[in-house]
């Protein structure tokens, strides 16, 4: 592998390292893809305070989350489609991204044993609605065996968004044809759609014995509701501007959700996040961990577990610097006056 140095590198590199479809998939978002959009440019519109006089020379970056001691206040977002970007990429994503003990979330599927077996530090498991309640049990029960340290049901994607990107990448790789309609798995089945309702949620909950919340969560009463059904964080996320087209950034939405929530449980939140400064305001506002996707699959497709891994270490030296450089000491000091608005 290549040694890059900057994560635009590993950007750049990314389309000549897979298909023109599998680039559309990891890249693309939604519809007009104006969420995905929104969620960079409401990261762009925050500024970090720029502070001296402090004695910067040793930066802190642990912090706590759900009784776990961390030494990054960052992990890789839970992806399909990495088989499609590196052999066993699955595999190789849970291997390079936990890196040094960095906490890693996984997506739903199998190699459940697998992906706990080869792992640097602790998981979590990112369950999507597959089945019935009885496929739900056993699947939990198996995630818990393994060792999983939380659990986070992805509760926006009752229906598949359109994604026009993709589906007219597919279209070209097709030679012309139209994709070929979703089957009629569990997973898309109208008789499963209906069930992440908060009656499902409370029904979960019976059968978690580790941490459990909600990732998709962009409205302050829902994590309110969330919360009052007995879960332990709120995840933000908007899938990364792949689901609901001219929604709210993520970014936006966590002061709300974070006032909502107070102390009652830790934020973990996702949607554009790219550098060590991106990690600082979304600490600032509200979060305590800060979830990071697209550019682990820039890495994944450079490297297999070594790019993931240059991926987690380069956003760890991004923000040390970017902290000294705002006066920041240590992560868990990070408060709302660190950051501002600006209005160009």
């Amino acid at each position: 592998m290549e040694q890059f140095i900057t994560l635009g590198q590993y950007e750049a590199a990314f389309p000549s390292k897979v298909r023109p479809e599998v680039h559309a998939y990891v890249t693309g978002g939604s519809a007009s893809e104006l969420s995905l959009r929104r969620n960079r440019a409401g990261l762009d519109r925050i500024a970090v305070e720029q502070r001296i006089g402090m004695d910067v020379h040793a930066i802190d970056l642990s912090t706590t989350f759900l009784g776990m001691d961390l030494p990054l206040p960052f992990t890789v977002c839970p992806m399909g489609g990495m088989p499609q970007v590196w052999p066993q990429g699955d595999l190789e994503m849970a291997r390079g991204a936990t890196v040094d003990g960095a906490m890693g979330v996984v997506n739903s599927g199998g190699l459940v044993n697998e992906r706990i077996q080869v792992a640097g530090g602790p998981l979590m498991y990112q369950l999507y609605n597959m089945g019935d309640r009885d496929w739900a049990a056993g699947r939990l029960a198996e995630v818990e065996a393994a060792g999983y340290k939380a659990i986070a049901l992805t509760v926006d994607t009752g229906v598949q968004s359109r994604r026009d990107q993709h589906l007219e990448a597919l279209y070209v790789a097709n030679g012309g044809e139209a994709p070929a309609p979703r089957p009629a798995t569990p997973g898309n089945d109208p008789a499963y759609l209906s069930v992440i309702t908060w009656e499902y949620v409370r029904f979960l909950r019976t059968l978690i014995h580790v941490p459990f919340g909600l990732k998709g969560i962009m409205h302050p009463d829902d994590a309110r509701a969330s919360l009052d059904c007995g879960l332990d964080f709120v995840w933000i996320s908007n899938h990364g501007g792949r689901q609901l087209d001219s929604g709210r950034a993520t970014i936006d939405a966590l002061p709300r959700v974070a006032a909502a929530v107070g102390s009652r449980a830790p934020i973990v939140v996702d949607g554009g996040f790219r550098r060590g400064t991106d990690i600082i305001k979304g600490l600032a506002l509200g979060a305590t961990i800060v979830a990071i996707g697209r550019p682990y699959m820039w890495g994944l497709a450079h490297g297999g577990a070594e790019g993931a891994a240059a991926i987690t270490r380069l956003l760890r030296a991004e923000l040390q610097v970017d902290m000294a450089l705002a006066g920041l000491t240590s992560v868990r000091g990070i408060s709302r006056d660190a950051v501002d608005y600006i209005d160009y």
